[in-house]
C-alpha cells in the first residue's frame, strides 16, 4: 500500500499515491488529517503485522507529522516496548514483548495504532519452518505463555519447536499459550 502506483480498487479519480506514504483521498489533500491519514508505518519484514512486530521499524513523517507512544494518557518517545529515535522517524523495540499506542499527529489532527511487539530476539530461531523458534526451557513457555495471555500476541504462521521434555511443575505464571482477540478485549 504504500507504492507511488496505484492499487486495484483505488481509483487515480479519488487517489493519490506517494512512495511511503498510504493512499491519500483528493478529496481532503493539503489538510492535516489527510498528511495524518497517509502517514505509514514500515515494517522491514512482509511477514509483520501491526499484530507481531519483531524488528526495529521507521514510520513516514512527511509533511511533518509527528509520531509518540502514549503512555498514562500522555504522549512520549518511550512506551513499554519501544522508543522513537530520530526525530519519530525510527521505532526501536526495548527487548520486551509488549503493546504499545503510537499516535502521529499533525495540527489538530492524529491517529492512533496499537502495536504488538514481539522481539526476534526472545527465543532463538528465526520463527520460520525452515527455523523456528526454540523452545528449551521452562521459562521459554512461559515468556510465551505472558506474550498471548497478558499481552494478547498472537503468532499465526510462526513456527516454534519444543527441543526438550520441559515439566511446568504447575507453573502459576504459566496460562497456556494461545490467544484469539474479541473486540471486548479493546473496548
Amino acid at each position: 500500500m504504500t507504492a507511488a502506483t496505484g492499487m486495484a480498487g483505488y481509483p487515480d479519480s479519488v487517489w493519490t499515491f506517494a512512495a511511503g506514504q498510504y493512499p491519500a483521498l483528493k478529496s481532503i489533500a493539503g489538510t492535516a488529517a489527510s498528511y495524518v491519514s497517509t502517514a505509514a508505518i514500515l515494517l522491514t519484514d512482509t511477514t509483520q503485522s501491526v499484530e507481531n512486530i519483531a524488528q526495529n521499524f521507521t514510520a513516514s513523517t512527511a509533511h511533518n507529522v509527528k509520531w509518540s507512544v502514549l503512555m498514562g494518557g500522555k504522549t512520549t518517545t518511550e512506551g513499554h516496548g519501544l522508543t522513537i529515535e530520530q526525530n519519530g522517524a525510527h521505532f526501536v523495540l526495548n527487548g520486551s514483548f509488549a503493546t504499545d499506542t503510537i499516535v502521529a499527529a499533525s495540527g489538530t489532527a492524529s491517529k492512533y495504532c496499537i502495536v504488538k511487539l514481539a522481539p526476534a530476539s526472545q527465543f532463538e530461531g528465526q520463527g520460520t519452518a525452515q527455523s523456528p523458534f526454540l523452545l528449551k526451557t521452562k521459562a521459554d513457555l512461559v515468556k510465551l505463555s505472558k506474550a498471548t495471555e497478558a499481552n494478547k500476541m498472537s503468532f499465526a504462521g510462526t513456527h516454534f519447536l519444543i527441543t526438550n521434555d520441559i515439566d511446568m511443575e504447575q507453573d502459576p505464571d504459566f496460562k497456556g499459550i494461545g490467544y484469539t482477540g474479541t473486540a471486548s478485549d479493546y473496548a
